[in-house]
């Protein structure tokens, strides 16, 4: 793309670091936001503006509007995630800081992005890292944020569960779901598109170890309850994605080999707002042809 090399962001694996939005009221304009990550380039949030218009249409970043640093996003890194306004139009741009441990969210209207943010206090001030994507339920009243922190022995992943206000774009914590004590990272999660059940990746001591789909109601009101609501799923899950659909596509993995255990097919769970095995987890539902 037309001045679209070297854009901010790092190339060190950070678990979300891009969020494409097009400009509210534009036909042609969209923004690029990157974050960096904490463990490469700690460059915080930036924004890039493409118009579909240059380059004979084949689109280009516009001269002067690429990677924008934004100043309240100084120390933002690892996660981006975004989700509308609750007036239909305009959206919420939400990171994680680590400076001052706090989330900045930002809204993005037809004018652009509003550099001032709306801070909201996190809960854990001796946040290590964010290893993987931040979630906002389809419904838009919850932020799921996970994050490790370190102990005297290795690390471990909690998920800070959070109540969204996407019309004021406040953030206010309700409890954290902490599914082992030491040594296991979460490798995923998704929401169901009703917002009420919850799936997450872990590794488990299997013989041989496997990383199983956990499921959680997430209507329950305290962490207990949300710990004690979890239902194994099925084994050797890898990367989770909620579709249009309304289905949640993974693909399988063999967490003992570090490979996928079924490279050409897709894992689908058919019903995820259904509880228990009703769900319809199917391990090998689509097999995907060779290119």
């Amino acid at each position: 793309m037309l001045n679209g090399a070297g854009l901010s962001g790092s190339g060190e694996a950070p678990s979300q670091p891009a969020l494409i939005l097009k400009l509210p009221g534009s036909q042609t304009k969209f923004y690029v936001f990157t974050v960096g990550s904490k463990y490469g380039n700690l460059n915080g949030l930036h924004y890039n503006v493409i118009d579909l218009s240059l380059d004979g249409g084949l689109g280009g970043i516009v001269t002067g509007q690429k990677d924008i640093a934004i100043l309240e996003g100084s120390d933002a890194n690892e996660v981006i995630t975004g989700y509308k306004h609750a007036n239909g139009k305009d959206y919420w741009i939400i990171v994680r800081k680590f400076n001052n441990d706090k989330f900045a969210v930002f809204k993005f209207t037809s004018a652009g992005i509003d550099v001032n943010p709306i801070f909201s206090q996190t809960r854990y001030i001796t946040t290590t890292a964010i290893t993987r994507p931040m979630r906002c339920s389809p419904d838009g009243h919850l932020l799921l944020c996970p994050f490790a922190t370190t102990s005297s022995s290795s690390n471990s992943e909690d998920i800070e569960i959070c109540d969204f206000n996407s019309q004021t774009g406040a953030i206010t914590f309700k409890y954290t779901l902490k599914e082992f004590s030491l040594g296991v990272t979460l490798k995923d999660m998704e929401i169901s598109p009703d917002s009420k059940l919850l799936y997450c990746v872990f590794p488990y001591s299997d013989s041989p170890p496997q990383q199983h789909i956990y499921q959680y109601d997430l209507t329950q009101s305290d962490s207990l309850n949300l710990l004690l609501s979890k239902i194994i799923i099925s084994g050797n899950a890898g990367l989770m994605q909620l579709a249009p659909d309304g289905k949640i596509y993974s693909r399988s993995y063999d967490y003992s080999t570090g490979i996928a255990m079924f490279p050409d097919s897709l894992s689908v769970i058919n019903k995820p707002w259904v509880r228990g095995s009703g769900c319809d987890f199917n391990l090998q539902q689509y097999i995907l042809e060779a290119l």
